[in-house]
């Protein structure tokens, strides 16, 4: 009996609890009420249409838009292990004290010129 007194008396204090919080729900229902209602008392006296107020995007046809490029292409270790033995010895000391970074584009340029000789 002690336990389901016990018991009735959290439900009791659950109730209360909801009660105030379905209180401070309304209150805030009828805040944003009286909001909307001014918002919309503006909007007529401007004399703006929906279209006015939400324009569509201009947004280009996605067959328009050009893929990004995100990041650097990736390298095979292959092509890399190859353009790193073309260089010469003084070539490979300079990049790895500066750090070598690996020009894609001038590359595939140059075996585009190599390959039409």
């Amino acid at each position: 009996m002690k336990a389901a007194t016990k018991y009735v008396q959290l439900l009791e204090r659950d109730c209360e609890f909801l009660a105030l919080k379905l209180v401070e729900a309304r209150k805030d229902i009828e805040f944003y009420r009286a909001k909307v209602e001014r918002l919309e008392l503006a909007i007529a006296q401007a004399g703006l249409t929906p279209a006015q107020i939400h324009p569509a995007p201009a947004n280009p046809p996605m067959r328009d838009k050009k893929p990004v490029q995100l990041g650097t292409p990736h390298v095979p270790f292959s092509e890399l292990k190859r353009r790193w033995n073309q260089l010469s010895e003084a070539e490979q000391e300079k990049a790895m004290a500066e750090g070598w970074q690996v020009d894609l584009e001038k590359a595939n340029k140059e075996e585009e010129a190599n390959a039409g000789k």
